[in-house]
């Protein structure tokens, strides 16, 4: 399963490739800080199926990344990463139309 990363963070994108790459039948086609660009690589490629997405980014949270990514692909899954794990934070999560939602520190 083809994967992309979106997070501003330098350090949990190399956890989440790290993962990725030690995890058969997931291979990494994009990793970016950027959620615009992301948006715009999703566009324009679908063989990526499944996204690794950070809630809080400076230019665009996680929330609104995801309500652009359904206009045009609506069944990717997303799986939303944040360090909140109140249930008001995840609820928001599922509600912009994550589909799971993991909880920094990650762990294998």
């Amino acid at each position: 399963m083809n994967c992309m990363i979106i997070d501003d963070d330098t350090l949990s994108r190399r956890i989440i490739e790290e993962f990725i790459q030690k995890t058969d039948g997931l291979d990494l086609i994009s990793s970016t800080g950027d959620p615009v660009e992301a948006i715009n690589i999703l566009k324009k490629h679908d063989e990526i199926h499944l996204i690794f997405l950070d809630i809080e980014m400076p230019e665009m949270d996680g929330l609104e990344a995801t309500r652009q990514i359904r206009a045009n692909r609506p069944d990717i899954p997303i799986i939303g990463m944040t360090a909140h794990g109140d249930s008001e934070s995840l609820d928001a999560c599922t509600s912009s139309g994550m589909n799971r939602v993991i909880r920094k520190p990650i762990r294998r």
